[in-house]
């Protein structure tokens, strides 16, 4: 009679799996990964949001040169309110454009006639203006924009415009 071997049976019964340690140092591997994917997603979110800012306000520049070609001065040279944010620069746009752009992070873009183009500054001419946004990125190359820089601490509503990139992130461009 041959004898039966218990070891075989031991070795059968014995559970295969992970142990706690190996669950646990794939699980801070995954951690890891996903964290540097977050942060990789959200570089790039920024500039795709601050690169339609730059489109955005390329287009109502359009508008508003638009604007001048039938009145022969920007919106607001006439004492009216030409604000971008309570839609009163939309009107002065009727019948240019139905719709401005909006910001893709809900801030509001910011439009002004610039300094001694508005009414009342002595040789106020109507002839000028800044548009602003907000940026995300404050190191952005679009802040690196001759146009951007040409109006360096000038202001737009609450925004200052930047001295190029690192400043205050405010992106300004005008005529």
């Amino acid at each position: 009679m041959k004898s039966f071997n218990f070891e075989i049976l031991k070795s059968c019964n014995r559970k295969r799996g992970f142990t706690l340690i190996e669950m646990l140092i794939v699980i801070a591997i995954i951690a890891i990964l996903a964290s540097i994917a977050l942060v990789s997603v959200r570089g790039i979110r920024e500039s795709a949001n601050d690169s339609k800012r730059v489109a955005d306000l390329q287009k109502v520049q359009t508008y508003l040169e638009l604007y001048y070609n039938q009145n022969h001065n920007y919106p607001g040279y006439d004492g009216s309110a030409a604000n971008y944010s309570d839609g009163s620069l939309l009107n002065d746009l009727n019948g240019i454009t139905a719709a401005l752009p909006q910001d893709p992070a809900n801030n509001s873009y910011c439009y002004t006639l610039a300094p001694g183009s508005q009414p009342g500054s002595g040789a106020a001419t109507g002839q000028h203006y800044i548009l602003a946004a907000q940026l995300e990125n404050h190191s952005a190359s679009n802040l690196d924009d001759p146009n951007a820089k040409s109006y360096a601490g000038d202001t737009c509503g609450s925004y200052t415009c930047a001295n190029g990139a690192g400043d205050t992130g405010v992106y300004c461009v005008g005529l």
